[in-house]
Formats: C-alpha cells, sequence, structure tokens
C-alpha cells in the first residue's frame, strides 16, 4: 500500500498521542482512553494516516462527515466505546457507529481525561480567561495533582517557529525520556515546547542543541508544572464576579452561562473541573469563590452555594468543544500530520429557545 504525501502508520500516530498524553499517567482509572478502534482492513503498522477529524461527540452527523471528507482517524473527546460493548449488531446507535467506522475503515482514539489532566489542556485554557492585565502571574494548581513527577523537578522552554518544534518534537526518543511531561503551545507560525521533569530534561537540551536547529530560544523555567484533574487559580487582583463570567463567556465563545450566586460580589479564587465537575469541585467549596463547570445536579449547586461559591455552568459540551482548534496546531506538532481540521456537524444537541 502506497503512503500518500505525509502520511504516518496508525501505529506511529497511536505512539506519539501515547508519548504526549501519557494516559497511564494522565487518564483516570474509570476512563477509556487512547485508541479504541483500529482498521478495518490493515494491521497498524500498515493503516496509513493523513487525514484526521476531531470532534467532541462522534454522533452519526458527525461521522457522515467523516466519511465525505475521507477521514482516516477520529480523535473524538467523549470515547464513543464507555460501557464495554457485548455485541456490534446495530442495537443502538453507538454500535451503528463503530460498525460503520471499521466498514469504512476510520480509527478511532479518544483522549478524554488527559486533555484535562495534562499542561496547558482544557481545564488550563478556560483559568487563561481570567490571565490578562495582573492577573498574567496569577498561581495556577491541579486540584488533584498527579505526583508522576515527585517534588525534585526541573523545566526548560524551547521557543521556535511550529515548524522547527515539530523538527525537534519527531526527534525525541521517548522510550528514554519517560520522566517528562511536554506542554505545547502554538500562536501562528510561532510554538512553545516545554519540558519539565528529572533527568530528561536536560538530555532534552542536548538533543535541541545537537541538531543545530538555528531559531531555537532555550530558557530555563521556573514554573511548576500543573497537571492532574481540575484546576484552581489564585488571582493577583480580585475581580468582580459579573466581569469573571463574562471573562468565561467571552473567552469560551458562548451566547449565555448559567450562574448561580454564591453570595461573594468578589473573586480572588476560581476552580475550574470542565464536563461534569461535582465529584472535584463540591469538595472545595467554601475554599474557592466560583466554581465553574459544564453541568451540575441541582443539589450539588445548593450545596456549593451554602458554602459560600458561586457557580458557573456552561454546558457540558461547551465546556469543552472550546479547545478542539487549539487541538489542531498541537497534533500537527506532535503527529507530523498537517491535515487535521475541526468537524463542523459536532454541536451541542442543547439549544435555547426562549
Amino acid at each position: 500500500m502506497s503512503s500518500e504525501k505525509e502520511g504516518k502508520s496508525l501505529e506511529n500516530v497511536e505512539l506519539a498521542l501515547n508519548n504526549w498524553l501519557k494516559p497511564q499517567v494522565l487518564g483516570e482509572g474509570w476512563d477509556n482512553i487512547g485508541l479504541l478502534v483500529g482498521s478495518g482492513k490493515y494491521e497498524k503498522q500498515e493503516k496509513v494516516i493523513s487525514n484526521i477529524m476531531l470532534c467532541n461527540d462522534l454522533r452519526p452527523a458527525v461521522l457522515d462527515e467523516a466519511i465525505s471528507k475521507k477521514a482516516d482517524l477520529i480523535i473524538a473527546y467523549h470515547p464513543p466505546i464507555f460501557s464495554g460493548l457485548k455485541a456490534i449488531s446495530y442495537k443502538s446507535w453507538k454500535e451503528r457507529i463503530i460498525a460503520r467506522c471499521l466498514a469504512n475503515d476510520i480509527c478511532i482514539y479518544s483522549p478524554h481525561t488527559t486533555l484535562d489532566s495534562t499542561v496547558g489542556g482544557i481545564n488550563d485554557r478556560v483559568l487563561n480567561a481570567f490571565k490578562i492585565g495582573n492577573n498574567v502571574g496569577s498561581l495556577v494548581k491541579a486540584i488533584t495533582p498527579s505526583s508522576f513527577l515527585g517534588s525534585e523537578t526541573q523545566g526548560t522552554t524551547i521557543t521556535a517557529s511550529a515548524e522547527t518544534i515539530t523538527k525537534l518534537y519527531r526527534n525525541i526518543p521517548f522510550q528514554q525520556f519517560s520522566d517528562v511531561i511536554l506542554s505545547i503551545k502554538v500562536d501562528g507560525e510561532s510554538a512553545e515546547l516545554s519540558v519539565h521533569g528529572k533527568d530528561g530534561v536536560n538530555e532534552v537540551v542536548k538533543l535541541a542543541e545537537s541538531l543545530e536547529l538555528q531559531d531555537l530560544k532555550i530558557s530555563p523555567s521556573t514554573d511548576i508544572p500543573c497537571f492532574g484533574a481540575g484546576r484552581i487559580i489564585e488571582l493577583v487582583e480580585p475581580i468582580d464576579l459579573d466581569d469573571a463570567v463574562d471573562m468565561v463567556k467571552t473567552h469560551l465563545g458562548l451566547g449565555y452561562v448559567q450562574l448561580a450566586y454564591g453570595g461573594s460580589p468578589r473573586i480572588k479564587s476560581a476552580a475550574v473541573c470542565v464536563g461534569s465537575g461535582s465529584s472535584l469541585l463540591k469538595p472545595i467549596a467554601g475554599k474557592v469563590d466560583l466554581l465553574i463547570t459544564g453541568e451540575m445536579s441541582h443539589h450539588d449547586i445548593l450545596e456549593c452555594v451554602s458554602g459560600q461559591s458561586s457557580v458557573v455552568l456552561c454546558n457540558h459540551c461547551s465546556s469543552e468543544r472550546h479547545y478542539l482548534p487549539d487541538l489542531v496546531n498541537i497534533l500537527r506538532i506532535v503527529t507530523g500530520i498537517s491535515n487535521i481540521f475541526v468537524s463542523e456537524e459536532d454541536a451541542s444537541p442543547l439549544r435555547l429557545v426562549l
């Protein structure tokens, strides 16, 4: 089978995604993440991936789009296989999704909670709404930090063109540097690779220098790597609650959010857990002024408000989907594949009726 242009084998794409997202470290134990559906025709090392579609929810209309646009791989944030399937016999819409993917030789990978936990992931992007003006340097920490790196860590930041960072990333021997966590930011034609860990950090720097990539800027990082479930931000300068709500709404591109008032008109701290965040946010109610999530039950909202924490609900998938355009640029570096696009059919099943 001939390889198209920049096509990579499914085996290599899966490995590249796992090297970045570290599912065994950053994924929750209850989750179902990683490569969920392989090729319906080829072995992993034979299947060529050259066209990737991203979505939040793999629904029938989204799959129709993937087929029409000849996607080889769908990266679906929510795992379309979550509870164990006992058969693929067309009894449910999810079974039909899997059957059609196999029939059309479309693979599925789900990152889910790894994207919540990783440095620069979805939760971090939500809190970027507040990191403006005097609050740029506000402290961010995980609600449930991962213990993967331990306390003795170092970090470095490597800045260059996105093309150069892609070349560097593709040369990192991840099997030798298993003790590092990487984050990637892309801003137009430029990119930033942050490396945190132990011995592997110095090795990545040596590798970058040995490749003689001319536009690299390497600088030590004093930031404490923040990864794990959820995020809390301690603001340098308090802001009005109304302003905070507007910041979240504008930053996520939403027409509306729902607010439950906890009693304080000023916000000194905020926490976020995208999707359904009760299990992480309810225990810290009263310790954080503003709690941000996609959805929360009525009784959990009452618990949080009684603890004097205001609650902002953004709609489950709307709290997550805003990250997909950023993910496109990151995945172009991680996979080395440029033909990556966000589904146009992927949308919330809910709409506001006035």
